[in-house]
């Protein structure tokens, strides 16, 4: 019900019921008699999909003798209707993958859905409207299901049977009638045209089993076996009922994975065991290929790599075991188009094998595929070397999202490292509209977590009961921050908040004086140029202890935005009692450096606020001088690299910032970039590191870079404040840059900071969004003239609230609209 002095309608709500948003009002529960049933009273859910209507049978196929035996089945149930259609809705959960067809027509747009969660903890599931699907008569359903990860064994993962399926079918007809079907054994099962389907190594489909109609109603189940007998011995058998993974149903609230984009073909190489193509971008998705002149039987196989050999081979030794190959057996039936269903792969190269006739470049299409979020952010600059990287940046990131933010998309691994993801999440937070897809992340977190508060390294993970590296676990309790910042909705920080607070007690307990003890870490300053291996000389401890200090202070940040004084202020106390037991244990004031004085070991310190306020400029300095002996080049790896290059551009050397960052020769990012990049390796030297069985060149970690971008080129810095109330835009006009913008779609519109150099001067052009304010920093302006649309800058200006002079800066506080300052 609306609040009072509002118009508003009350709205029963029943099981299935669509949702139904009311702006500006407090919704109420109330009965018959008008009182508020809802008020003071915890929310649960009953009489829901995810309780009482479910059918509570599951299906695989039931025509095989043994779970395992039947990794892609097809599932059908023909059912008549006695009325007219006045609303349908369909919801459908599947573990591994699953596609939903009625009366012969693919519903929904997702491809490898749904997203992958612990199942035993939680499954989730998809609701469509097929009001306009269904009509009086004879209808059908169908269902084609795929291995996933529920039947899928790896280093992280334990398989846990043969794909299955739950589904409910809720009609309401014009007369008020309703009727609901669900899965069970009236349902009818059989083999499909897909013989093989692993995420690792791809699929084997035989275009000879397909069965034409197989969705549709009207099917003779009793005589249908496929295009050819031979290659199709069954026919539709009885549905088995099996028992589900135990995990609760919830529906899926991210975008679905879906293509959002394609990519053609060069045909670089005519082999003897096939042709080379190159479609120009390391992507991840899937090759689709039309096949002409082929006979019945002839065998198609299409393998994908990121690199090729010296000797114009692909490369593949990187990829481990995951075999990345798709093979398609023809039915020579005229022209045939292929693509995978249940499979992806990362890759920038492929070989298609066996193709009949000549193989030409339109034949071919590279599709990337991914979860489906909107683009959020956009960057740019007069530096092209820097564009490519934000552009290599954009694709490692999109290509890294499969319903969880994966380390890589192409090796036997593709998991949810959490040192990997926290590194990135801001990026990808400039970049996209990716705050529902952490989110269900952070869910993963609540189902992985152990009762002692901790959380594994890698998530999801059947595979491991021991605590994270505490340097890495850190996406417990930031990226729920660092969502709350870009997004301005604390709801994620409530839903989180006991889970936060146990993972923070957790490691508060185990540093005891406050120091977390090297014994807890296990990867440092991950690949490190100056440390190859990833591990040698890393000072466990201070990292530890540095990053402990991060997240409990963090928490007593969400406490405060809660209103959890309390908690606020305990936190706050343990954070400071960390912090000086950090700089006991590792700060030398005689040499003014922390621990072993490596570019990690002064940037983290500087970059989280652990240097004692009297020391941090000659910290900062020390830490330059470093750089600068090191010939302008950054010596760190995935921990370090971060904090180094925010560090010096916030302590007055952003220069020198912008020269590491835009550093053309090894290691760095333009050096990738140089050297045929379209994505950000793994290694700094991933050139030099091919065939080494760990030399991904799609890795998520250094796409952190695509941050600096956004806030120290462009500008645009979100603070602890969210963006839907204050930000602060002041970018750093660095030596070698002639103009840089950037732009980031909020909540409440467009947020945009874009600065030129003149002649004696430079523009900004500001964009703050509505209900919201800006402190705009303006560099080199404390002696010159400067304008706001031409008048002189004043507090009279409208939007301007005040004026002030700070060293050489000016700085400027604004409401919502459009600036354009000039400072000559």
């Amino acid at each position: 019900m609306a609040t009072p002095g509002l118009d508003g309608a009350g709205r029963r709500i029943e099981s299935h019921d669509e949702w139904a948003c009311f702006a500006l009002a407090a919704l109420a529960v109330r009965d018959g008699d008008g009182t508020d049933l809802a008020a003071g009273s915890d929310v649960a859910a009953s009489s829901t999909v995810e309780t009482d209507t479910w059918g509570r049978d599951h299906l695989v196929n039931g025509v095989a003798e043994s779970e395992m035996a039947s990794s892609s089945p097809l599932l059908r149930r023909e059912f008549t209707l006695d009325g007219s259609v006045e609303s349908a809705r369909l919801h459908v959960a599947a573990v591994g993958y699953g596609e939903v067809y009625c009366n012969g027509e693919r519903v929904g747009s997702g491809r490898l859905d749904p997203a992958w969660t612990d199942y035993e903890r939680r499954v989730l599931y998809a609701s469509h409207d097929v009001s306009d699907r269904l009509s009086e008569g004879e209808n059908a359903l169908g269902l084609w299901l795929g291995r996933g990860w529920f039947a899928k064994r790896s280093a992280h993962w334990l398989a846990d049977g043969s794909p299955r399926a739950r589904a409910t079918l809720t009609v309401e007809f014009a007369d008020g009638r309703t009727r609901t079907l669900s899965t069970g054994p009236d349902w009818l099962a059989a083999e499909s045209p897909l013989v093989e389907n692993d995420i690792y190594d791809g699929e084997a489909y035989d275009a000879r089993r397909e069965r034409d109609g197989w969705h549709a109603p009207g099917l003779d189940a009793d005589t249908d076996a496929g295009a050819d007998g031979d290659a199709t011995p069954d026919a539709w058998d009885a549905a088995a009922v099996v028992d589900g993974p135990g995990g609760t149903l919830e529906p899926q609230r991210i975008e679905p994975m879906g293509v959002v984009d394609t990519f053609d073909a060069e045909v670089v190489a005519e082999r003897e065991d096939g042709q080379i193509l190159d479609f120009g971008q390391n992507l991840t998705g899937w090759v689709e290929l039309a096949i002409e002149g082929a006979e019945a039987g002839d065998e198609i196989t299409i393998r994908h790599a990121e690199a090729l050999t010296e000797d114009g081979a692909l490369s593949t030794t990187d990829l481990r075991s995951a075999d990345a190959t798709d093979t398609y057996v023809a039915s020579g039936d005229g022209v045939e188009t292929y693509e995978p269903r249940f499979t992806y792969h990362g890759f920038r190269y492929a070989q298609v094998s066996g193709y009949p006739g000549e193989l030409d470049a339109d034949d071919v299409t590279a599709k990337a595929v991914h979860t489906a979020m909107d683009r959020r952010g956009e960057f740019a600059c007069s530096n092209e070397d820097l564009n490519q990287v934000q552009h290599n940046a954009v694709w490692g990131l999109r290509g890294n999202t499969h319903s969880i933010p994966e380390d890589c998309p192409q090796r036997d691994e593709r998991f949810g490292w959490t040192g990997d993801a926290h590194i990135s999440t801001r990026a990808l937070l400039f970049n996209f509209d990716a705050v529902r897809f952490d989110e269900k992340w952070l869910r993963d977190h609540d189902d992985a977590a152990s009762a002692m508060g901790y959380v594994p390294d890698v998530i999801p993970d059947k595979s491991s009961e021991d605590p994270a590296d505490p340097t890495w676990s850190i996406t417990r309790v930031m990226i729920p921050w660092y969502c709350y910042r870009h997004d301005g909705d604390v709801g994620i920080l409530r839903e989180q908040y006991e889970g936060m607070r146990a993972y923070v007690d957790y490691w508060l307990d185990a540093a005891g004086d406050g120091v977390l003890a090297g014994e807890y870490g296990k990867y440092g300053d991950w690949l490190a140029f100056e440390n190859t291996d990833g591990r040698r000389g890393l000072p466990h401890d201070l990292y530890n202890t540095a990053f402990l200090y991060q997240v409990t202070d963090t928490f007593a940040k969400i406490a405060a935005v809660l209103g959890n004084e309390a908690d606020a202020e305990r936190y706050r106390d343990r954070a400071e009692s960390v912090a000086e037991s950090f700089v006991d244990r590792f700060f030398d004031p005689e040499a003014g450096e922390f621990g072993p004085g490596t570019q990690s070991s002064f940037s983290v310190p500087l970059f989280l606020g652990l240097v004692p306020e009297e020391e941090v400029e000659a910290v900062a300095e020390n830490l330059a001088e470093k750089v600068r002996a090191d010939g302008g080049k950054l010596r760190t790896g995935f921990l370090g690299t971060r904090p180094l290059i925010h560090t010096l551009a916030d302590h007055g050397y952003a220069d020198l910032a912008y020269e590491v960052v835009s550093q053309p020769e090894q290691p760095g990012w333009v050096y990738m970039a140089r050297n045929g990049a379209t994505t950000m390796w793994e290694r700094w030297n991933s050139d030099e590191s091919v065939g080494s069985g760990m030399n991904s060149l799609n890795h998520s970690p250094f796409t952190h870079v695509s941050e600096f971008l956004y806030e120290v080129l462009a500008g645009i810095r979100i603070g602890d404040c969210p963006v839907t109330e204050h930000v602060t835009v002041a970018p750093a006009l660095v030596d070698g840059l002639d103009w840089a913008e950037g732009r980031v779609e909020t909540p409440n519109g467009p947020l945009e900071s874009a600065w030129e150099r003149t002649d004696g001067g430079y523009d900004l052009s500001v964009t703050v969004p509505w209900n919201g304010t800006a402190t705009v920093r303006l560099p080199e302006a404390a002696d010159a003239e400067v304008t706001e649309s031409g008048a002189e800058l004043s507090a009279d200006v409208s939007g301007i609230r005040s004026v002030d002079r700070e060293g050489d800066s000016v700085v400027v506080e604004v409401g919502s609209g459009e600036y354009e300052f000039r400072v000559v």
